[in-house]
């Protein structure tokens, strides 16, 4: 079992930062923090929702594609937003004959 970690936050879709200072979408620069504090950070994350994992260091190439499919699920959610947009405009325009 691994002694150290890296945390991904869900809510944020980025890395917990070092010294628990904030989020990086570069996994090379996310904070490496060991078994406990890491248990203890993803607790005191998680009280309402689950927001945070922590994924041990072994793991993290693993984690790449999860990465990029939260990307990519954020710019489809903005797609999604620009459509449905375009379509309460279209439903404004009077009909043309």
């Amino acid at each position: 079992m691994s002694n150290w970690y890296v945390i991904w936050s869900i809510k944020h879709t980025a890395w917990w930062a070092p010294h628990r200072q904030g989020y990086t979408r570069d996994v090379l620069s996310a904070g490496q923090y060991s078994r406990d504090d890491a248990r203890a950070i993803v607790q005191d994350a998680n009280v309402v929702h689950v927001e945070e994992c922590m994924i041990p260091i072994e793991c993290v190439e693993c984690a790449e594609p999860f990465e990029r499919l939260s990307v990519m699920l954020a710019e489809l959610r903005a797609l999604e937003a620009r459509i449905a947009e375009h379509d309460r405009i279209l439903a404004a325009l009077p009909e043309l004959e």
